[in-house]
């Protein structure tokens, strides 16, 4: 479909226990409803699969899964196997990145099944890219999140769904009809429930690996980071953590203080927040950080901490902090690639300390006057 803005359509259906939304709006330049939606999908995790499901069985023969995103490789990939058969073999392209969706040529409209913290800044980032747009419950975990969501939305001309299964769902709207005949007297109170035989945050955690999800882009991050402190005049070093990231080493000689240091690491981090908004984000906030590459300038506190080169982390498997080349980097699959014995192995076979000249290195930090 070459009209993005979906005049006349239906979208998605009421499935059993999910809420839908039936999207047929009239906007100037109608197109026929008779027309394919493109649909693309974000989190393609079990919700995911389930509400995909949903969607194109209440739209059979109307929708085109054109696109699905996902940080896991392996959720997306199959995922999008799974699309290709139920398709005749129109295999939708996969993305790491859901801004990389969102910029896909002929795409309509998506459903956003990512973790919780995460739907409103997608749902955001979706309407502002001409989409629309189904959401799945609960819309956010901060309120603050929901007026953002509320208002992005109001300022846009996209149609969107937050998922209503507490008041889709028919036997929800049976027990609303019930207490509206007044059969029940006047109510007092209303205690609702939800069980299940195990606790609700339990998740198998042990399957993700690193290899799996988009090192790539943390790769090509560290080495931006490192061409920026070039600029300002910083030689720099990396590492691999042994957990999820990278840790660029810039040494400076001694003179600011720990406020100082702060500061300027901050500002970095901001002002390359600021000038790619799209990769990376100098908060904190998980809400935040979705889909983006965090830039941790907080450790640079005092009291505040980091593990060191040739560390063992508190990990399955053990993996250790490892220092390496820059040379190296594009070589290394993941923060955690070195083991015990992977890290000893390496220890013993360097002819050099690849570090060794962070010894040497005497830089002050930028605008630091000389003493």
């Amino acid at each position: 479909m070459s009209d993005s803005r979906l005049p006349r359509r239906d979208f998605l259906a009421t499935g059993m226990g999910l809420a839908a939304a039936a999207l047929t709006t009239g906007r100037a330049g109608a197109v026929s409803p008779n027309d394919k939606i493109n649909l693309g999908i974000i989190g393609c995790g079990v919700r995911g699969t389930y509400i995909l499901s949903e969607a194109m069985a209440a739209g059979a023969g109307k929708v085109n899964v054109v696109g699905v995103c996902d940080v896991w490789s392996v959720a997306r990939e199959k995922m999008a196997t799974a699309l290709a058969e139920k398709q005749g073999g129109q295999r939708p392209k996969e993305f790491t990145r859901y801004h990389d969706l969102l910029a896909m040529p002929g795409l309509d409209a998506v459903i956003i099944t990512t973790p919780d913290h995460a739907h409103c800044p997608v749902l955001i980032d979706t309407v502002k890219a001409g989409k629309d747009a189904y959401v799945e419950k609960p819309l956010c975990a901060r309120l603050e999140d929901a007026w953002a969501a509320h208002d992005a939305v109001l300022a846009s001309d996209r149609i969107v769904q937050v998922g209503t299964q507490r008041r889709s769902s028919r036997k929800f709207q049976a027990a609303l009809a019930y207490v509206k005949t007044g059969a029940l007297g006047p109510v007092c109170k209303i205690e609702t429930a939800w069980n299940r035989n195990v606790p609700s945050w339990k998740r198998q955690v042990d399957m993700v690996k690193a290899e799996d999800v988009d090192w790539k882009r943390v790769v090509a991050a560290a080495k931006d980071v490192r061409d920026r402190l070039a600029e300002t005049g910083l030689k720099s070093f990396v590492r691999v953590t042994g957990g999820k990231g990278l840790h660029v080493v810039a040494p400076i000689t001694p003179g600011p203080s720990w406020d100082e240091l702060k500061d300027f690491c901050g500002a970095f981090a901001q002002a390359m927040a600021a000038h790619r908004p799209e990769i990376y984000v100098a908060t904190m906030s998980k809400a935040k950080r979705t889909g983006k590459i965090f830039i941790d300038w907080l450790r640079n506190s005092r009291g505040s901490t980091s593990v060191t080169s040739w560390s063992l982390r508190a990990r399955p498997g053990a993996p250790v902090a490892v220092p390496l080349r820059w040379e190296e980097l594009g070589g290394v699959r993941a923060s955690n690639a070195f083991d015990i014995a992977k890290a000893l192995r390496r220890a013993e076979s360097l002819g050099t300390d690849p570090w060794a000249e962070i010894y040497r290195v005497q830089q002050r930090l930028p605008g630091q006057k000389s003493g």
